[in-house]
């Protein structure tokens, strides 16, 4: 009989699967699996249903209803025990044949003798013994389970059943892995060793299908995500209060949901809520009055996007108040993986440094965002800086008469450059002032070039070592801005004469400078560089307010040619921008002082 083999392998295996041979065929597989599935559910599906219909009877003082709701669901059970059959049947069949194709595919690579059907027969055993087996040792558990609501007693045996039953399912789940090298021994005529051996290649097989199946399949992780998250969302939401954050270093204030968890960073603070929602205060010092829009494009999460190619929706973006205060906010969706964040971004620039306040929070497939949507917003609104929060403010003070040679490096932690000025130096003349970016990050570079002519002109010359080729934005911009701000602290700077130039991947620097300090440089030289591509748009070349650009490039120069530089000034002039182009006798370098003096002398006219 079939339900006895069941149980005699686990006492006997090898002797069973060699009585069993004969018995071997695909109606013997089909037997095994539907009675063994029929036992289960029926076992199962009576633990939780009985009880029910028996706490439910009505009084027996009327037959009627009480035989009505017997009936009735009596009915219901059996129809329910259909459809549990049916489905755990199927899937029992297609997951023992799919492990006896493998079993039986490395059972073969190594030498083995059997067929296939008296193999999945064999498992067919194995695997209805387990069912059964794994429902007898789970079964004090689905009773307490069942039951647990009517008996004090069996509540409180749940944690020492729900042990037993562990340790007893990892010892029979061994114990199976034992009978099942036992049968690839009597059906492929194995030694030990290589049955062992079939058995662990098989699992790892199984386990790697299972895994890149997984990972896959969108609609497989997806919906494991929603159960987890599901389980997270549908708690209860506590009423929770608010702690306050002073964030010293950068002069804010603001308050955060009292249960987040509280990162501090070298840019700022994030709190994190557990459950994908997180709250950010980021700052950059010494940005001068950089336009909050240039601040946005700076600290972002735009960037992040573009740079790693996330898809992502803007939703909105514009200038909003924030308590009194101008501020830019932008809204976007992003789809990482299958699964959708929502993130809320607000800029502000005050005393000199910026700010970006951050909330971003899982919307699809659960939405977390409107969770904590409400309380954020009170989060944000307290959002205070400076002397509104009680802090020290650094001194600015102007340095009006500074002891300095005619040239000197400055460096701080905060930005490095060279100041060259003119020899017949004054404190008490404002003097125009013109930065230069070298594509190596040495401000040194200009010196013989362009300080014979701003020397000659009484222009002060600074070299920025910050600036390099391929370094952020996010890096070195804040380090430009405070080279100025630091320079126009301690000299006399004439403000309606600031401009500046660069040469190669400098060159295209100055137009990103301008581009997020607006109105700022009154005019360009631009020495064998190019517009930045991204920001070969009229509307964002308007934008940087200069009035004047100079082009420099060398006749024989192949990197950046002349004709490139020619077509950049069809776009400048596009935005209004008055325009001219310097040739001179020379390849990719920096142009020859008299170059730089015809440019300046054009500018400052």
């Amino acid at each position: 009989m079939a339900i006895g083999s069941w149980f005699r392998i686990l006492i006997n295996p090898g002797e069973t699967f060699s009585e069993e041979e004969d018995n071997a065929g695909i109606g013997g597989i089909f037997v095994n699996i539907f009675l063994a599935n029929i036992i289960a559910s029926f076992v199962f599906l009576s633990v939780f249903i009985i009880p029910l219909i028996t706490f439910m009877m009505p009084n027996l003082g009327d037959i009627l209803p009480v035989l009505n709701g017997f009936m009735t669901g009596f009915i219901g059970f059996l129809i329910l025990i259909a459809i549990a059959v049916v489905i755990s049947i199927i899937l029992s069949l297609i997951e023992l044949f799919i492990r006896s194709l493998i079993l039986f595919s490395i059972s073969k690579l190594l030498g083995g003798l059997g067929d296939f059907i008296a193999q999945t027969y064999m498992m067919s055993i194995i695997q209805a013994s387990s069912i059964i087996i794994y429902l007898l040792i789970a079964f004090p558990l689905f009773l307490i389970y069942a039951l647990g609501d009517v008996s004090d007693i069996l509540t409180s045996a749940e944690g020492i059943v729900e042990v037993v039953t562990l340790i007893a399912s990892l010892i029979m789940g061994f114990y199976y892995l034992y009978i099942t090298i036992v049968m690839l021994e009597e059906v492929h005529e194995f030694s030990t060793l290589k049955s062992i051996l079939t058995l662990v290649i098989s699992i790892a097989i199984i386990v790697a299908g299972v895994i890149i199946i997984f990972i896959s399949s969108p609609t497989l992780s997806t919906i494991v995500s929603m159960i987890i998250s599901s389980i997270q969302t549908n708690l209860p939401v506590e009423e929770f209060g608010l702690m306050e954050y002073t964030g010293p270093e950068y002069n804010f204030f603001i308050k955060y949901p009292e249960n987040w968890m509280v990162d501090e960073t070298s840019e700022g603070v994030i709190f994190y809520s557990g459950d994908d929602a997180a709250l950010a205060v980021r700052a950059r010092k010494k940005v001068g009055d950089m336009s909050l829009m240039g601040v946005s494009k700076i600290m972002g999460v735009e960037r992040t996007y573009k740079l790693q190619k996330i898809p992502y929706e803007m939703i909105s973006q514009g200038k909003i108040k924030l308590n009194g205060r101008e501020a830019y906010q932008i809204i976007t969706i992003a789809t990482i993986d299958t699964q959708k964040a929502k993130t809320k971004e607000i800029f502000i620039v005050e005393d000199g440094n910026a700010y970006a306040i951050t909330y971003s929070a899982k919307l699809e497939p659960i939405d977390i965002y409107s969770r904590y949507e409400s309380k954020i917003e009170e989060c944000i609104n307290s959002f205070a800086t400076g002397s509104k929060v009680g802090i020290a403010q650094v001194n600015t003070t102007q340095i009006s008469a500074p002891d300095v040679e005619i040239h000197q490096t400055v460096s701080t932690s905060d930005f490095s450059y060279e100041l060259y000025l003119p020899k017949d130096y004054s404190p008490d003349i404002p003097y125009p002032l013109i930065i230069c970016l070298s594509p190596g990050g040495n401000g040194k570079e200009f010196r013989d070039s362009v300080y014979p002519v701003t020397n000659e002109r009484g222009y002060i010359l600074v070299g920025s070592n910050d600036f390099r080729n391929n370094a952020g934005s996010n890096v070195f911009l804040p380090r430009i801005y405070g080279t100025l701000d630091d320079v126009k602290s301690k000299f006399n700077i004439d403000e309606n004469r600031i401009y500046a130039c660069g040469f190669s991947g400098g060159g295209m620097g100055t137009y990103v400078i301008s581009y997020f300090k607006p109105r700022y440089f009154r005019g360009l030289i631009v020495n064998s560089g190019g517009i930045h591509a991204n920001l070969y748009n009229r509307e964002m070349l308007e934008q940087m307010g200069v009035e004047k650009v100079v082009l420099i490039c060398g006749r024989n120069d192949n990197v950046v040619t002349c004709e490139h530089m020619r077509n950049d000034e069809k776009w400048l002039n596009s935005a209004g921008i008055e325009t001219r182009i310097i040739e001179f006798d020379g390849g990719h370098q920096i142009a020859p002082a008299d170059a730089y003096m015809e440019a300046i002398n054009w500018l400052d006219n």
